[in-house]
């Protein structure tokens, strides 16, 4: 029989906003469903099936599905994950693992649901709330809000991707004993030789990913 595991993050592979997080995210729990019987809390959004089977992966999406949003964020996904844990999980506790995917704002699910978490985070936010909310809101992030979290969490065992956030965790406090780094997939096949790619006549740049302010797209063409 297979284990059972809960992740909990802020938005899914078919939230209007998934980027790269959410398609790697993905890809790990298609990884996972072999052992595991696998659920998913995450984030409502307009016109979505609030249960839905993907790739045999089980989600749960939560808080309202209508217009709430600051930013890219749903905010009653917080407060709904809670509720979910106090009415379908506080007095069963029938998941073998809990995963909590953080970023920018945390569940802080190890907190209320048991020592089973396991917190994973590809980067800490740090320098990027100047790029994402007005300056007095950077400010409380970056000096109080996250340090303060992260200091919360500190003796969870965590998943990141690189060794420079494995770096800043050790910095806030956690244990680089507890700290695992996971390799990143990629989707698609990549080419064997250049020999036969046909280049365009200028030279020119391809930038995968969102565009916003905190992803410095401009800088990457910059620097090219």
């Amino acid at each position: 029989m297979k284990k059972k595991l809960l992740m909990i993050t802020w938005r899914d592979i078919k939230s209007p906003f998934t980027g790269g997080a959410e398609n790697l995210t993905h890809g790990i729990l298609k990884q996972l469903r072999k052992k595991y019987t696998i659920t998913v809390l995450t984030s409502a959004f307009p016109h979505c099936k609030i249960k839905e089977n993907i790739d045999g992966i089980q989600y749960i999406r939560l808080g309202s599905r209508q217009f709430n949003y600051v930013g890219v964020y749903n905010w009653r996904v917080y407060f709904s994950v809670l509720r979910y844990w106090f009415l379908h999980i506080r007095n069963k506790q029938n998941y073998d693992v809990v995963i909590e995917q953080i970023n920018n704002i945390p569940f802080l699910y190890p907190l209320y649901g048991g020592k089973k978490t396991i917190i994973y985070i590809n980067q800490l936010c740090r320098i990027n709330w100047f790029y994402q909310v007005p300056l007095m809101l950077s400010c409380i992030g970056f000096l109080i809000f996250e340090p303060l979290y992260l200091w919360l969490l500190r003796k969870q065992k965590v998943i990141t991707i690189s060794k420079s956030s494995k770096n800043d965790l050790v910095r806030f406090g956690f244990d680089k004993k507890n700290i695992h780094i996971i390799h990143v997939g990629i989707e698609f096949k990549p080419v064997t030789s250049l020999d036969r790619i046909k280049k365009f006549k200028h030279f020119s740049i391809l930038s995968i990913g969102n565009i916003r302010s905190m992803k410095r797209t401009h800088d990457q063409i910059e620097a090219f």
